[in-house]
Formats: structure tokens, sequence, C-alpha cells
């Protein structure tokens, strides 16, 4: 399962790996870019029997290479490929954002490995009546989608149209599609995120 866009993708990613483990499953979280690194779980781009037990204890484990204090970047693929056969279900973070809440990918975006299952679009309703040019990762993107100003304020219908156009949230997408409007925080904004769900359906 491939997460992509923006508006908290990591912090969805171990949710989702969470309610993995609760089902009784073993989760791998990793990255086929960047990650930020989790304080709590075991990682490692080169220990099966560690990455093995860690599973068998936790449930959750990362895997990813990067020196302590950094960002973890994707684990080398014969490793990945090796530790994806010890869980039963493998969560990858396959975009970047900047920490903002709504992106449209560039033309190397997003790294998809082609295998996935599952792709999950996430956009952060933070954005939610904000300029372009303020809360968007890839602005110029963004307006060329929807043939808007940087200075023009998201509506919903602008994120509906970002998470599912070919060059949006569905872009390179192999496989099933969904998408997450994520940082509900607001009665307004939970009301703006059933508009976006119903446009989206």
């Amino acid at each position: 399962i491939a997460l992509v866009g923006a508006g908290g993708k990591t912090t969805l990613l171990f949710a989702l790996a969470e309610e993995a483990r609760s089902g009784g499953k073993k989760a791998i979280v990793t990255t086929s870019t960047h990650i930020r690194r989790p304080d709590h779980f075991f990682i490692t781009d080169d220990d099966i029997e560690g990455l093995s037990a860690a599973l068998a204890d936790q449930g959750i484990a990362v895997v990813g290479s990067g020196d302590p204090g950094r960002k973890l970047c994707s684990a080398p693929e014969t490793f990945m490929a090796q530790a994806a056969g010890l869980a039963d279900v493998v969560f990858i973070e396959a975009d970047g954002s900047r920490m903002l809440p709504v992106k449209a990918p560039a033309a190397h975006e997003p790294v998809l490995r082609g295998d996935e299952q599952l792709v999950i679009a996430v956009a952060g309703m933070s954005a939610l009546g904000r300029p372009i040019a303020e809360v968007c990762h890839r602005p110029e993107r963004v307006t060329a989608i929807l043939g808007k100003e940087p200075s023009d304020t998201l509506v919903p219908a602008d994120i509906a149209v970002l998470l599912s156009h070919p060059e949006g949230g569905r872009k390179l997408v192999p496989a099933r599609f969904a998408a997450v409007l994520n940082q509900v925080d607001t009665g307004q904004q939970l009301h703006a995120a059933e508009l976006y769900a119903a446009l989206l359906e």
C-alpha cells in the first residue's frame, strides 16, 4: 500500500500500521523517497533476523537507510524484497510534500514500485480557503492542473480535482485507488471534507 500526496502522510502511514497490528497482522513501514525517522520502532536496512524478531515482538518495524538524526531513505531493493516476505502488509510513503497540506507531483513523482495493490492519495483540510502559493508544494503544478493563479484560494472542488487528476493524486497509479482527507480538526473542515468526498465520488 503506497501513500502519495500531502497533509499528514507519515502520521497516516503509522496509523494504518497500528490498525493492521491491532488486527493481528505484521506490518512494515518504509519509503521509496524519504521519511521522518520514528522513535519507537526497530529500524534496519540489512538485519533480516532482527527485523523478523521485531515483527514478532512489536508487530511493526521500519525498513530504511540513513544515519541517526537524519531522515530515512529507501532500503536496498534486494533487502526490501526479503523484508516484504516477513510481513502481512507493507506501507510505503512514496511522495514528499515539505510538510505542506496539498501538492501536485513533479515529473519524477510519485516514486511507485509498480506492484502496489492500493495507492492512497492524501490531502490536508488545513489548506481550506488559503492561497495556493502558501499551502501547496509545487504550486506551479497545482496552478497548471487547476487553471488558477498562485494567489487564488483552494475550494472543495480544487481538492477533489487534485486528488483524482491523472497528473495529480492518480498519477502513475497501477492499482486500486483511494483518497484520504486528513487534518479534519474543526466543524468547518469536516463540512468541507464531506463536500470533497461527494465530489470525489
